[in-house]
């Protein structure tokens, strides 16, 4: 007997089998335990995910020889006539090659005759946005109101493409993508059925793999028990599908974040080596960057991982969303790349780079908050009357997002739109962020840059007459010449 792929040889048959979409299923067999049968169905969704097996099952239930029933007793002639594919009231029409105006009006012309050997006729077109426009105006007025004993079941990939007229006449059930667990658990059932020794973490990276798709990933599991030769191990199924072990991936992180350009090149060149898909080492990157930022933000970790722990409490908040927007930036860049390695290792570089420099702006926003408005006034660049307006300012509260002065009435006139907005744009040039400058009119007790520099200019002259009148030298010169030191002349040296 011939070899049977594991996605046809578990396809469902009955609604129980049917897995990740209960919310179809409870519908139809509501549908048909009530006998409210619509005329017309349209299944959406990606591939993979049962579209056109549910179709089956539910021409099944309603060709059944024992009633229209939600579980079919899969022993009458009907019911085991449609599992082999040979049931003669049941049509599976391909739209995607069945396009023409032509082949529509041939369908149409056989609807009208009573079924062969079941209670229904029904019409299972697939891919159903193929069909031309002339098609789809010739179905409407069936699609609308066919004979009794006329079911169709439409399925699609891309609902968007039909026309609002074929979309209002069917009842539609968009299918979801699986969650990778159901996924998971779905490959445990058949592998333990099947007796086939696996791994858990080999069948993780499966469904991870599969996006979405229970076809994919039965596909995928059929190349890694052939590869794994009739076992499926975490090691084989990783080099089969090219992907990086999630260790590797938070050592990157470190890397990247410890700004080792060395550790994290080595890294990719072993995983190059290996032969590791990037594209897929990038959305892994992705997913783990994910799983950090929703471990920092809840407060714990519901990923039942010790690493994404470690990085939630090793790389801040800031870090991680930086690297999460320059890797999905990175995504849509790589196919431009000269090589997906090249392209890899230059979004990391570019984390390394955009990190060391938040680093440095984080330094240098802690110096200016620490310092008062003197010390700070002397890292601007300023210069002319916005110096001078900024001089006679006394720093009244400072935080990151807004410095708030205060003038004195008297320097009022100093003080406009322009040059306010100089010390704004100085400040940001600083800071390396938008710090909004807020110049408020009023008499204060604060010290100004320009009162300090003139209390130091006027101590330094005091202290240098005390300097110049106990200086021996000139004490000497003014006994011999009967002098008088003239104190308004002196001035400090410095």
């Amino acid at each position: 007997m011939s070899y049977l792929a594991l996605a046809r040889k578990w396809r469902p048959k009955r609604f129980d089998q049917v897995v990740g979409q209960p919310h179809v299923v409870q519908a139809l067999t509501h549908a048909l335990s009530h006998n409210k049968v619509h005329h017309a169905y349209l299944f959406t969704g990606t591939h993979g995910i049962g579209k056109t097996t549910l179709a089956r099952i539910f021409a099944k239930c309603l060709n059944c020889e024992t009633s229209v029933t939600a579980t079919p007793c899969e022993k009458c002639g009907s019911c085991q006539e449609i599992d082999v594919g040979c049931f003669p009231d049941l049509f599976e029409i391909d739209a995607a090659s069945r396009t023409k105006v032509e082949d529509t009006r041939e369908l149409l012309d056989n609807i009208p005759y009573a079924p062969t050997a079941g209670r229904f006729k029904v019409y299972l077109i697939d891919e159903v946005h193929m069909l031309s426009g002339h098609s789809f105006n010739a179905l409407l007025k069936t699609l609308e109101e066919p004979p009794s004993h006329v079911k169709f079941l439409l399925a699609t990939t891309d609902p968007q493409k039909l026309p609002a007229t074929v979309l209002s006449r069917c009842l539609q059930f968009h299918l979801s993508k699986m969650m990778p667990d159901q996924i998971e658990k779905q490959l445990i059932h058949i592998l333990t059925t099947e007796k086939i020794n696996f791994e858990v973490d080999a069948l993780t990276f499966i469904a991870e793999s599969a996006n979405g798709s229970m076809r994919d990933s039965l596909s995928l599991l059929d190349q890694c028990v052939a590869y794994g030769n009739g076992q499926v191990k975490k090691a084989e199924t990783q080099a089969m599908l090219g992907l990086s072990d999630h260790a590797d991936e938070f050592e990157l992180l470190k890397s990247i974040y410890k700004n080792d350009a060395q550790s994290a090149l080595t890294l990719t060149q072993k995983w190059a080596k290996n032969g590791i898909h990037f594209s897929r080492c990038l959305s892994g990157l992705l997913t783990t960057l994910y799983q950090i930022s929703v471990t920092q933000s809840i407060g714990k970790n519901v990923f039942r991982s010790i690493e994404v722990e470690n990085c939630a409490k090793l790389i801040s908040r800031d870090d991680i969303q930086l690297f999460y927007r320059i890797a999905l930036n990175g995504q849509r860049d790589l196919p431009l790349a000269p090589t997906p390695q090249i392209g890899f290792e230059m979004i990391v570089m570019r984390m390394m780079t955009y990190h060391s420099a938040s680093e440095k702006k984080t330094g240098i926003k802690s110096e200016i908050k620490n310092d008062d408005w003197n010390t700070l006034l002397q890292k601007l660049t300023l210069t002319g009357s916005t110096l001078a307006l900024a001089q006679h300012c006394a720093m009244k509260s400072f935080t990151p997002e807004l410095l708030q002065l205060t003038l004195q009435p008297k320097y009022a006139a100093l003080s406009n739109a322009r040059q306010q907005q100089r010390i704004q744009d100085a400040l940001t040039q600083l800071s390396g962020h938008s710090t909004k400058v807020l110049i408020t009119i009023e008499e204060t007790q604060m010290e100004t840059p320009a009162q300090q520099a003139a209390r130091s200019q006027e101590a330094n002259k005091q202290s240098a007459k005390k300097a110049i009148s106990a200086d021996p030298s000139i004490q000497r010169i003014v006994k011999t010449f009967d002098a008088t030191i003239m104190e308004d002349s002196i001035e400090p040296t410095h």
